[in-house]
């Protein structure tokens, strides 16, 4: 494999990319597969071990607010140490996870088992989208982070109606080890496929140079706003996606199995709208498109809770939140890619972060307003929604014009405005 080097980053770039965008589609989905692993599995986990599913939502949150936490770390340390080695060792934590949680006797033991699995989740979408950002320019590269993402939808697609068919079959303990066995095989694939590195291991790495990473971004206003709005944004999508299984299992009488098809629906269509935004569709005015975006995504969700819709119709909103919401995420990736004033990897594992915050924010808030009310009130989670849209376009740069994405891969700590 021939390798060159761009200038100011010790990070190879590959001119023969062969498997590396299936095997970083392929991380992001086994990771995607792990974060949702609880939401149609609760009512046998809740069952097994003798709690509520409300308290086991809680630990999707807890999961996603330290996964966000640890992440602010990490966007810094990536751009000096080997993205390869990252990428692998997210994996292995991911597999220690779905051990420890697959044989976890009790509530508590469930939950360390999950954080672990946070730790892991930090790393390996950032990682992922940054190697797919480096590695590719122009069209290409919004195929790649395109194809990158649509990893992630397929974990729905896939990866749940399949962990859904093996707790059936078997029970969810079961599931989980195949699961572990799954992301375990994609190891050694991933020090096949991403190429030689030669990272910058011996510069001490300060908490001066952490603060440098994120300056930046606070001085910003597009880039800090349009985090924010990523925060509420996602919320307003976790207020529902957390309970959706249990919605439907309870509103419904879906068996966990058919559940396992409801996160089918979400996950075909979420990779429509992934594979749409790196085609034509990532060619329109980004801001207008994730604004528009989020104003339709607060409409489904208060439709779905607080509309006396049936079960097909249900489904249906659900198909049409993920086609928006999968064109509206790859549009805010390249947006970020595009305005961030820090580097790539900087960028990316902070939109990582904003995104766990936004799924702890939601699981909490959608906790409260099951435990205070019922279905209906989820659908207050609409007004998130909407306040993620109002912040994309009011934080908006409006000396500039939407200016076409970068032709060519940018080093990491360079400049990444159009």
């Amino acid at each position: 494999m021939i390798t060159t080097r761009t200038a100011g980053t010790p990070y190879a770039r590959t001119t023969s990319t062969g498997w590396l965008v299936p095997v970083l589609t392929l991380c992001t989905s086994v990771t995607m597969v792990h974060a949702m692993a609880l939401g149609p599995l609760m009512p046998a986990i809740a069952a097994d071990l003798k709690t509520s599913v409300a308290l086991l939502g809680q630990i999707s949150a807890a999961s996603m607010l330290l996964s966000g936490l640890l992440g602010v770390l990490a966007g810094p340390l990536i751009d000096r140490f080997s993205r390869r080695r990252a990428l692998g060792d997210s994996l292995i934590a991911v597999v220690i996870s779905a051990v420890g949680m697959a044989v976890a006797p009790a509530y508590l033991p469930l939950l360390f088992a999950a954080l672990i699995g946070a730790v892991g989740r930090t790393i390996a979408l950032p990682v992922a989208q940054v190697i797919a950002g480096d590695q590719f320019a122009g069209d290409q590269q919004r195929r790649a982070v395109s194809w990158v993402m649509a990893g992630g939808a397929g974990a729905p697609i896939v990866g749940l109606p399949a962990l859904t068919t093996v707790a059936s079959l078997f029970d969810w303990r079961v599931a989980l080890v195949s699961l572990a066995a799954t992301t375990a095989v994609l190891v050694p694939l991933v020090h096949r496929t991403t190429g030689p590195e030669t990272p910058d291991t011996g510069t001490r790495v300060s908490l001066q140079q952490f603060l440098d990473a994120y300056r930046p971004i606070l001085r910003h206003r597009p880039t800090f706003g349009l985090f924010l709005a990523i925060i509420l944004g996602n919320a307003g999508i976790w207020v529902m996606a957390t309970y959706i299984g249990v919605y439907f299992a309870e509103r419904h009488a879906y068996t966990t199995s058919q559940m396992g098809w409801v996160y089918f629906v979400i996950g075909i269509t979420l990779l429509i709208g992934n594979l749409a935004a790196g085609g034509r569709v990532g060619e329109l005015p980004l801001r207008p498109l994730v604004t528009i975006a989020q104003v339709v995504v607060g409409l489904l969700v208060a439709g779905l809770f607080m509309l006396p819709v049936t079960a097909t119709a249900g489904l249906g909103l659900l198909a049409a939140m993920g086609l928006t919401v999968g064109v509206s995420g790859v549009a805010g990736v390249l947006l970020l890619m595009r305005e961030s004033p820090t580097s790539r990897a900087t960028t990316l594992t902070l939109n990582t972060v904003m995104l766990n915050l936004g799924i702890a924010l939601g699981g909490m808030i959608g906790g409260v307003l099951l435990a205070v009310g019922d279905f209906t009130t989820l659908g207050w989670g609409a007004l998130l929604s909407f306040g993620a849209a109002w912040l994309v376009w009011s934080t908006r740069d409006r000396t500039l014009p939407n200016a076409p994405a970068p032709t060519t891969a940018l080093a990491p700590g360079a400049n990444h405005r159009g």
